[in-house]
């Protein structure tokens, strides 16, 4: 086709053109799913030329020029008067990789086009979307409907006569917005991080490697129970922020965002009510297409356990003060209340404890859940405690009260001997009239051995152990006080690796000034299992300190008291340590390969010693994907010994079962933390 069919055409279908493309006064489209918008040339303000190419053709006689700036898109036409037939300026955007255009908006200047057949025109990849020929001077805000990869404007000399110019024509370009259609939604890899457990608490986050073809990675939602927390995953330098401010998707680059990027959000739970919700996680890109991250899953948000602010007591002004002090068998003990606590949808549970001497190891008593409680027979001689146990779906807690004093017979049975005084003058002694014969009862500070401080006839020296620090020898604590405490343990309890043994310090310090206490003689007494023994006493240093030895050997409680007087026949201080030690037990298979049909044997034993006569209680357990199965209840014989066969009857291919046993927790006469042994593989072939 010639220059003067060319515009001919131009001319003859300028009208129709014009009626079919949709040409109109710009506006500001709101982007659907799947488009976004390229902000150009001061348009919202953004300043940004990015897609847009320039050139111009002179056919070799100069004075053509097409320049680009973040403002504006200029092809000038400059000194000459006459330009000649196929001299043209021409602007292009191209759409980046995974998209095409949708439609574009752009503002149009035309000024100095004196006379001749000037032509301006624009098209798409696939045809002609606008044209005016002849064109004339003019500013118009336009709009067309486009396909394609690019669109083009183009003002040319169409012939065949010359063109007039007034010797310095533009045509210019600015305002542009550029719709473009992304078809591809983004990818994601799986999923990690806490917000992807079943049970999540504080900020919980969640992470993943997230990929775009087009305009880019954006957004991570997280919908609660359908209300959407929405994070940013990276501005890229603000590109990938929304210039309309409306949801319009507009952006001053072709491709705003990245286009891979590990994505990370978190929900804060701590905002949200403890209990079910409905967590999904999507991925969104530049374009609004989504992606589904993590299916919607009913999670619990657990942040708010019950905590105690005060521990079951009674106060001296309650009716069972005395009885709790001083239990009888047969008085009742009631508790008013389970103690304060906090915490939401709590439910409370109560049970009744008989505790030895030293109340560090304790037996719940079955069928005493309620706040009131009478000791019996079986209960003289020991200490009780009642155990206060709050629930939620965020945990559980449970708390004790301070140990009563130790149950006696009832007044109808003979007493149990109280605290004599010095006996000097036979008041107390056991049938000398003078005091001669006064003896001190056989107490024993529970847990730990008996005082044995007898001085003349009977009477105990009333001497101070230790010395206070800063003070002169004699000069006790304020109020005869101390504090007993081990030091650097968390929780009164101690980890003791298998057949390993480690060391334990104490701190001996005066309560009210925190002075500490030199030379004083600390007592140990431990406890394994139902046996309990008697350790060597230590003596403390200069600074208070004192360090005992922790055996290797099982678990074990740990009882330290200090008699800060010698005639204390109880500890003013004491302080315990639970010593915890996990059992160790092997296993071993007489057959690792074996087909359906065939048994096999495992065999094993536990280290350590300390078995009851009635043995150990095991589980025999199998691996199921990620959790182990039990199948099989066995026992292990006094001396820790044990041996179970197993027959395959159900394997019809060759399957690799992973087994291993594990010790039954509960078991109370076994003085070891229960734990499993390692895994075997056996392969059962048809």
């Amino acid at each position: 086709m010639n220059l003067t069919d060319m515009s001919s055409l131009l001319r003859a279908s300028a009208a129709a053109i014009l009626a079919t493309t949709g040409l109109a006064l710009a506006t500001a489209p709101v982007a659907d799913a799947g488009t976004y918008r390229v902000l150009g040339l001061k348009y919202y303000g953004v300043k940004s030329n990015d897609g847009w190419s320039a050139t111009s053709d002179s056919g070799g006689h100069g004075y053509l020029t097409a320049s680009m700036d973040e403002s504006v898109l200029d092809g000038a036409w400059v000194t000459r008067q006459t330009f000649y037939p196929v001299e043209h300026t021409s602007f292009t955007f191209t759409a980046p990789a995974g998209t095409s255009l949708a439609a574009i908006t752009w503002t149009q200047h035309a000024a100095g086009l004196t006379g001749g057949d000037w032509n301006i025109y624009a098209s798409d990849t696939n045809h002609v979307v606008f044209g005016q020929a002849p064109a004339s001077d003019h500013v118009a805000p336009l709009h067309a409907n486009v396909s394609g990869s690019t669109f083009t404007a183009k003002l040319q000399c169409g012939g065949p006569g010359a063109c007039r110019g007034s010797g310095n024509a533009h045509f210019m370009l600015d305002n542009t917005d550029v719709a473009l259609t992304d078809e591809h939604p983004p990818e994601s890899s799986s999923p990690a991080g806490a917000l992807t457990g079943s049970k999540i608490s504080g900020v919980a986050p969640v992470t993943f490697r997230a990929t775009d073809v087009g305009g880019g990675v954006r957004f991570v939602h997280i919908y609660d129970n359908g209300v959407d927390h929405i994070t940013l995953i990276d501005p890229n330098n603000d590109n990938c922020s929304d210039e309309t401010g409306s949801g319009g998707r507009g952006y001053p680059r072709r491709v705003p965002c990245l286009l891979s990027a590990s994505a990370t959000a978190a929900l804060d739970t701590t905002t949200l009510a403890d209990g079910n919700h409905t967590i999904k996680v999507t991925l969104e890109d530049a374009a609004g297409n989504t992606a589904v991250v993590l299916a919607p899953e009913t999670k619990l948000v657990a942040n708010h356990p019950p905590v105690n602010t005060v521990l079951p007591r009674i106060d001296k002004t309650e009716p069972s003060f005395d009885s709790y002090a001083a239990p009888r068998v047969g008085q009742p003990i009631t508790f008013s209340s389970a103690g304060s606590w906090t915490g939401p949808d709590l439910v409370l549970d109560h049970a009744w404890f008989r505790c030895g001497g030293s109340s560090d190891h304790c037996d719940q008593i079955p069928g005493s859940n309620e706040l009131t409680y009478i000791p019996t027979d079986a209960d003289i001689g020991h200490t009780l405690r009642l155990g206060s146990t709050a629930s939620n779906v965020a945990g559980t807690v449970t708390v004790y009260s301070l140990p009563s004093g130790q149950v006696v017979a009832p007044k109808s049975a003979s007493d149990v001997v109280n605290k004599p005084s010095d006996g000097a003058n036979g008041s107390n002694g056991a049938n000398g009239s003078n005091g001669s014969n006064g003896t001190t009862g056989a107490l024993t500070l529970p847990g730990l051995p008996a005082t044995t401080n007898i001085t003349n006839n009977g009477v105990t020296a009333h001497n101070l152990i230790g010395r206070v620090a800063g003070q002169e020898p004699g000069v006790a604590c304020p109020g005869d006080r101390a504090t007993l405490r081990f030091e650097h343990v968390a929780g009164d309890r101690v980890r003791l690796r298998h057949d390993r043994s480690s060391t334990a310090q104490l701190e001996l310090t005066c309560t009210t000034n925190g002075k500490a206490i030199a030379d004083a003689k600390l007592e140990i007494a431990t406890r394994t299992g139902a046996q309990a023994t008697v350790a060597s006493d230590v003596t403390t240093d200069g600074a208070g300190h004192a360090t005992i030895r922790l055996a290797k050997g099982a678990s074990r409680g740990i009882t330290v008291g200090y008699r800060m007087y010698s005639d204390d026949v109880i500890a003013r201080a004491t302080a315990t340590l639970r010593v915890l030690v996990d059992a160790r037990i092997s296993i071993k298979a007489n057959h690792k390969h074996l087909h359906n049909g065939q048994a096999v044997t495992l065999r094993g034993g536990l280290s350590g010693g300390a078995v009851p006569k009635r043995g150990v209680t095991l589980a025999v357990q199998w691996k199921d994907g990620k959790r182990w199965r039990p199948f099989a209840q066995i026992k292990t014989n006094k001396n820790g010994r044990y041996a179970y066969a197993y027959r395959f009857t159900r394997s019809n291919r060759t399957v690799v079962y992973r087994l291993r046993v594990l010790i039954a927790a509960g078991q109370v006469d076994y003085p070891y933390v229960a734990v499993a042994s390692k895994s075997l593989r056996v392969t059962v072939g048809r």
